[in-house]
């Protein structure tokens, strides 16, 4: 069984492209879901425990509480906040832009490498991958203007990542303090094993949810986890990207073309 909350303390609420975002204090309570709230609200909430927002066990650091934000499609992720910057400590889920317009949903490999405009896929094209990895996205999802994030939050720039692992020690040694413990062969986390030097420190808790090419197949999950950034490169056919991997401490800065689908992180404005 998941975690669970109770609503006790509402904070503020606001008006915004015609729904109501509301900002809540929970506790923790036994049952089955949530106590009922109006639909279509953005909270930020609190958790603690190790399992993903999902369900899926031994992805957070369990001595750690976070915060919990729902996304404009009613998507809850865990947050943290690492040198003064709140995060998603899970990746990017919503099949809708911040306005409501559907990102489109494509599984066809000609039609993705064709792609010009924003355009996510479940890894492998299975569903069952949704949970915890969330989706993959092209970079024109990233850029497009109708917000990929929820209000209040933006895709994590190249200058943001680089923030996060200077923090951290730098590119040498930064993955081993985000991504997330255990590994799958233990039954004790999603990485391939050794896992190198993961702690999760910092409650950022990276996970490895491969990628998908520009020819539109599938590669890399449980090995390696990739994000996109907000940041164009000075070539208008690529963007530049962070990546993890199971058999090293790094993160890893790099730049691909903007077709390939990867995971995302959002952070607070």
């Amino acid at each position: 069984m998941g975690t669970f909350y109770k609503i006790s303390t509402f904070v503020f609420i606001m008006g915004l492209v015609g729904l109501n975002y509301l900002s809540a204090q929970i506790t923790q309570i036994d049952g089955k879901g949530y106590e009922l709230f109006s639909p279509g609200l953005w909270q930020e909430m609190t958790a603690i425990g190790n399992e993903h927002s999902c369900g899926t066990a031994n992805v957070h650091n369990d001595a750690i509480t976070y915060s919990i934000l729902i996304d404009q499609e009613g998507n809850q992720y865990r947050t943290i906040v690492i040198g003064g910057k709140e995060w998603m400590a899970e990746n990017l889920n919503t099949a809708l832009y911040r306005n409501g317009d559907p990102i489109s949903h494509i599984t066809d490999n000609t039609q993705w490498s064709n792609q010009t405009e924003g355009a996510w896929a479940y890894y492998g094209n299975n569903s069952a991958n949704e949970c915890p990895y969330g989706k993959l996205y092209n970079w024109y999802a990233v850029d497009d203007d109708r917000g990929l994030c929820p209000q209040g939050w933006r895709v994590a720039t190249d200058a943001d990542w680089t923030d996060l692992t200077d923090l951290l020690g730098g590119l040498t040694e930064a993955g081993g303090k985000l991504k997330s413990t255990g590994t799958s062969q233990s039954g004790t986390g999603l990485w391939f094993q050794p896992n190198t030097d993961a702690t999760n420190e910092t409650g950022f808790s990276a996970i490895p949810g491969g990628f998908r090419n520009s020819n539109g197949t599938f590669s890399n999950v449980v090995v390696v986890g990739y994000w996109w950034t907000a940041t164009e490169t000075t070539n208008p056919l690529t963007a530049w990207l962070r990546t993890a991997r199971f058999d090293n401490a790094a993160i890893s800065r790099s730049t691909n073309f903007k077709e390939f689908g990867f995971s995302v992180r959002c952070v607070k404005e």
